[in-house]
């Protein structure tokens, strides 16, 4: 008999807002949630508006220790995953830590931690890095970090498959579950504003270049695709037993 995977929790932190209330909200109110750019001055760069998730406090998910270590998009990762645990009723730290897993989709890692540390690498006199930087913008840092915080130990991964990748992520948590792995934590992460991560979005062509908000989610002003894509900064969690 095939086991049968569902859904017992969610999390949710994203431009709609953080918890499943809160996004669910945003989705039947049809509110809008994009606006300027406020992570860094976007005034170069023909994209100038994004979906921000601006009352995210990092510290009251996780400590300091934890976050100097790493960046934005794992802070995101780290209030989901809390927000999913408690949604499902599970503890935060794995009772059988075999018994819990990790798979989460991400493309392009920790934008936000990685320019700095480039900037101090080639603009400060020091020339150099910080001992995190090889592993905070690396695209498995969330799921190490989740993880090794929650003391998950089943089968973890990552899948990197761009905007599919949060449902790759939870088909793929299916098998797990199938496999045997009771638990596991699924969905997507991603935080890509930063200077250097929107300069390489816009080579697609597809980022929006409208400066008035409600065109800029909508895309009516343009009959070209450009405008109906557009960075944002959300992660979403999943948990399936």
């Amino acid at each position: 008999m095939t086991t049968r995977a569902v859904v017992t929790g969610i999390g949710v932190v994203a431009p709609s807002g953080i918890g499943a209330e809160a996004h669910w909200s945003t989705v039947v109110t049809r509110a809008r949630r994009t606006g300027p750019i406020t992570l860094f001055d976007p005034a170069s760069y023909p994209t100038r508006l994004a979906g921000q998730v601006p009352d995210f406090e990092a510290l009251t998910w996780a400590d300091n220790r934890r976050l100097v270590q790493t960046d934005r998009w794992t802070h995101l990762g780290f209030a989901a995953t809390r927000l999913a645990l408690a949604d499902a009723g599970l503890p935060e730290r794995a009772p059988d830590p075999y018994g819990y897993a990790v798979t989460l989709a991400s493309s392009s890692g920790g934008n936000l931690f990685g320019q700095r540390e480039l900037q101090r690498l080639w603009g400060g006199p020091s020339r150099t890095v910080g001992a995190y930087q090889s592993i905070a913008w690396f695209y498995a840092a969330s799921v190490g970090q989740l993880s090794i915080h929650h003391q998950f130990k089943g089968p973890c991964g990552v899948l990197v498959s761009e905007s599919a990748g949060g449902l790759d992520s939870l088909a793929h948590a299916v098998r797990t579950v199938r496999r045997g792995t009771p638990v596991v934590i699924a969905g997507a992460t991603e935080c890509p504003l930063s200077p250097y991560a929107l300069a390489c979005q816009l080579r697609s062509g597809l980022l929006s270049v409208q400066d008035d908000p409600v065109f800029f989610c909508t895309g009516r002003s343009t009959p070209t695709p450009r405008g109906t894509s557009r960075p944002r900064a959300g992660r979403c969690s999943w948990w399936r037993s």
